[in-house]
């Protein structure tokens, strides 16, 4: 075509993650400029199997246009363009391929909330909701890793609990007297009618072999089916207050059921399949357990501590995480007898909260903890639960289905302390950098950084040609936690970078004003 030159401008740009699932995308960009009428590029995306997302966008110029890139005006725009579009790889950086945590979102579901999370595998998983008897519950299944979630199932009234034998096979208990199964991976659900037992949870042993509490104080108690839901044994059952809310079981034999997840409750073992119970008192309740084998396990209360047993739950040990606000194991996810991943509370960055996501490598003895970064999650809430496939690829979302992370490396980086005071001279173990929040801003946003030491410290901002253009800090300052406003109203729009610099350390991230 006359006119139009076939030499096209071309960037390839390289994040480096710890991946090897494919995943392929293409979309169109069209940017309307002062010196172009239009300019169409085609951004392509894949997770390649070595390990690497590759962006990459082709951009055509008319050759009569392409001329005027000489221009020093031209230039600059051509230059804000580029970084433009480097940046938004950066920015889809956070929720597509991150070294730590990215962000992950559901479909709006009206307001429902989340009652269980569980995944099979690092592609597969399953997620369900509450509703009542005129608003719809879901259960959504991913095959992707969290990144895109379907419908698969609508009821009404509320699902409370996950539970699979493999890929195929599995159930989900409900609260009104029905019970759903799946053979086919959650492609097709098939309805189980329970003989009045609105269950508050499920433990599912095997494809013929599950138990339900239900803590109705007229007809609950604990029931126990051998044949895959057609028949039930209430195993379990008391007049009045405290029937059962949880139940966990080691084996066919040996388990545990409470009535409450408060540590002021206590725990009641069966090893004989349910025919008998006996209370082990001072025990306090739980919100999830797990056992190793019949002596090794360990439990969360709804308390600030996490619990272990080395004689079959006869007696507890309490072992503290550091101190923060709201701290308390909500879940957990154990991934070996060393690594348990949980979550539960809250960490002040500055004049807000962060939620928490606990780790421990020594069996819950010492518990450290990650603030998965940029994440920031509305009304302060936590994060509800957590699971791990592997050492690599977790999961920690909060009852609000818009507001999950995921990540595909193990993680950021564990900070481990005897104690948190979240005061301005409080201990860090490291020193950390968090991206600005708002981000894209205009014209101000915030940074906030942590330092283990005193030490002198430097924090500036320089624009894509790297000319500094403010220093925000510039002074010795002793360890703790800052947050730091950085006001952009004389700046004109782009991309900047900013960068924490002590005797030994240094760290740089990214920004964008948009005005």
């Amino acid at each position: 075509m006359k006119g139009v030159c076939n030499t096209p401008l071309q960037y390839l740009i390289l994040n480096i993650i710890h991946a090897a699932q494919i995943h392929y995308e293409v979309s169109l960009l069209a940017v309307k400029t002062k010196y172009f009428s239009l300019l169409v590029g085609k951004i392509k995306k894949f997770r390649h199997g070595a390990g690497y997302v590759i962006y990459a966008f082709n951009i055509t110029l008319p050759c009569n246009k392409l001329k005027q890139i000489q221009h020093t005006a031209m230039r600059k725009h051509i230059l804000f363009i580029v970084s433009a579009l480097i940046f938004l790889t950066g920015f889809t950086y956070y929720y597509v391929s991150t070294q730590y945590w990215y962000q992950q979102s559901m479909p709006d579901l009206g307001g429902r909330q989340l009652t269980d999370l569980k995944f099979l595998d690092s592609l597969t998983g399953f997620a369900c909701t509450d509703g009542s008897s005129t608003d719809n519950c879901y259960i959504l299944k991913t095959t992707n890793g969290g990144d895109n979630w379907n419908i698969v199932f609508i009821r009404t009234y509320k699902f409370t609990k996950i539970g699979f034998i493999d890929k195929n096979t599995g159930y989900v208990s409900s609260n009104n007297d029905t019970l759903y199964k799946t053979t086919n991976g959650g492609n097709s659900w098939i309805t189980i009618q329970l003989p009045e037992i609105y269950s508050n949870d499920m433990f599912v042993l095997n494809k013929d072999t599950l138990w339900l509490v239900d803590d109705n104080p007229t007809f609950g108690g604990a029931f126990l089916t051998t044949n895959g839901g057609v028949n039930w044994q209430r195993k379990y059952n008391v007049v009045g207050s405290g029937n059962p809310s949880k139940v966990y079981m080691i084996n066919y034999n040996t388990g545990f059921i409470t009535y409450s997840t408060s540590p002021s409750a206590h725990i009641i073992r069966t090893t004989n399949a349910g025919n008998n119970w006996f209370d082990i008192p001072n025990s306090g309740g739980f919100t999830q357990m797990y056992f190793w084998d019949t002596l090794n396990g360990c439990k969360a209360p709804f308390a600030t501590y996490f619990e272990k047993t080395t004689n079959g739950g006869l007696n507890w040990s309490k072992y503290y995480p550091p101190q923060i606000p709201d701290a308390g194991f909500l879940s957990f996810k154990v991934l070996n007898r060393d690594t348990i991943w949980a979550v539960g509370g809250k960490y002040r960055i500055g004049l807000s909260y962060r939620a928490v996501v606990w780790k421990t490598t020594n069996g819950g003895v010492n518990w450290g903890y990650q603030i998965p970064d940029p994440v920031a999650i509305p009304n302060n809430a936590t994060y509800n639960f957590i699971d791990f496939s592997d050492n690599l690829h977790g999961w920690a979302y909060t009852v609000l289905p818009s507001f999950g992370i995921h990540t595909v490396t193990g993680g950021d980086t564990t900070i481990y302390l005897t104690e948190i005071s979240n005061s301005l001279n409080e201990t860090v173990s490291d020193f950390k950098l968090f991206q600005n929040y708002p981000n894209p801003y205009n014209p101000s946003t915030k940074i906030n950084y942590e330092l283990r030491i005193t030490n002198y410290v430097t924090l500036k901002v320089f624009d894509l040609s790297g000319k500094e253009v403010e220093t925000l800090v510039n002074k010795k300052q002793i360890a703790g936690s800052y947050s730091i406003d950085f006001n952009a109203s004389y700046l004109s729009s782009g991309v900047y970078f900013y960068t924490l610099q002590t005797e030994n350390y240094k760290e740089t991230k990214k920004m964008l004003l948009i005005k």
